[in-house]
């Protein structure tokens, strides 16, 4: 789930927005259940959670030539 706000037609603040977004990790590992392979092809393992990806705020500047983020930036998704 993804939340995208933009600050220039909210609050008339040139190229602003903030960004928010939640992930839901579910189900189990396909390779060991299926297969008997002990590795996972994402690397990644763990229990059924949801969690806060990303939330920030960010703003693009010198004609889109210049951009920054300030919060928590998921480094999977950059």
């Amino acid at each position: 789930m993804a939340v995208d706000i933009d600050l220039e037609t909210l609050a008339d603040w040139n190229n602003s927005y903030i960004s928010m977004s939640a992930v839901h990790q579910y189900g189990h590992n396909y390779n060991r259940s299926r297969f008997g392979i002990l590795t996972n092809p994402s690397s990644i393992e763990g229990n059924d959670t949801t969690r806060l990806a990303n939330i920030y705020f960010g703003q693009d500047l010198a004609e889109g030539m210049l951009s920054y983020k300030i919060g928590k930036v998921d480094g999977v998704g950059e």
